[in-house]
């Protein structure tokens, strides 16, 4: 079985969480799902923990593949091959300029990233000038531990907005060698790398409901569009498809009818 999660908003959606659940539900009747995420991104002021996380397992990795790394033990650079560390702004290095600041914070602010392929990961280093002087000391620990290259703001930007091409061939490696995946985008972007080949389901999450698209549907959206998958957004499917839909539970985002209906279709 291979299905992939997308958020239904921008953030917030509950994917990571579903997901888990998904894992651990299909795991009791023999699937095996191998998670993967395979570009995310974290801040480093709201997920600080994920920092000490990552300086004790050698690997830069935010919530999401760390979450899926203690539910199932596998690698986190297997998991999640595109890693991208974001730094909030301090205002008082922008003078104050509020209306930039805040298109700074929204945007993002890339300091770190780590690319991993089937030999060997690589660290990139933007520039760091505007963080908050608080957290110097925690970026000079990453850099220190991971040694990453020292590269221009230009070039950080233009690995974010090819991420979903750089780990295509991650994702299409993991898929020969595993049968049963789940695959998780980012926000609400539609796929977050080419679509994968094989995908049965492409599952749409929102706070208390999921939405559940034929797989070979979903590719046939996707190609009405001349962009890649991961600047088409998972609403603009709502418009040319009619998924099933299922309500999930609260904190556990556990879905029976799901359940039965996933398996049924696994084994008829």
């Amino acid at each position: 079985m291979r299905l992939l999660i997308n958020g239904g908003l921008p953030h917030d959606s509950g994917k990571t969480r579903f997901g888990l659940t998904l894992i651990s539900l299909l795991k009791e009747v023999g699937i095996d799902l191998f998670p993967l995420k395979p570009v995310a991104g974290h801040n480093a002021w709201y997920s600080y923990s994920t920092l000490t996380r990552s300086l004790e397992l050698g690997i830069l990795a935010g919530n999401d593949a760390l979450s899926y790394h203690d539910s199932t033990g596998e690698r986190v650079e297997e998991i999640n091959p595109f890693a991208v560390l974001l730094f909030p702004v301090d205002p008082e290095r922008i003078e104050r300029n509020f209306p930039y600041y805040l298109s700074l914070m929204d945007r993002g602010y890339p300091v770190m990233l780590r690319v991993t392929d089937e030999k060997r990961s690589v660290y990139l280093q933007g520039p760091s000038n505007l963080i908050p002087q608080s957290m110097e000391d925690v970026l000079e620990r990453l850099s220190s531990q991971f040694n990453p290259v020292t590269v221009e703001e230009q070039e950080v930007w233009g690995f974010l907005e090819n991420a979903g091409k750089i780990v295509y061939e991650s994702v299409v490696r993991i898929l020969a060698r595993r049968k049963d995946v789940l695959i998780e985008s980012y926000n609400n972007a539609s796929c977050p790398t080419y679509y994968p080949p094989g995908i049965d389901y492409v599952i749409t999450v929102v706070p208390g409901r999921v939405y559940v698209f034929d797989g070979r549907e979903y590719s046939n959206f996707l190609k009405l569009s001349s962009l890649p998958p991961w600047l088409i957004r998972s609403e603009g499917a709502f418009k040319f498809l009619r998924p099933q839909t299922y309500a999930i539970e609260l904190a556990t985002s556990r879905s029976s009818a799901l359940i039965d209906f996933l398996v049924k279709k696994e084994f008829i």
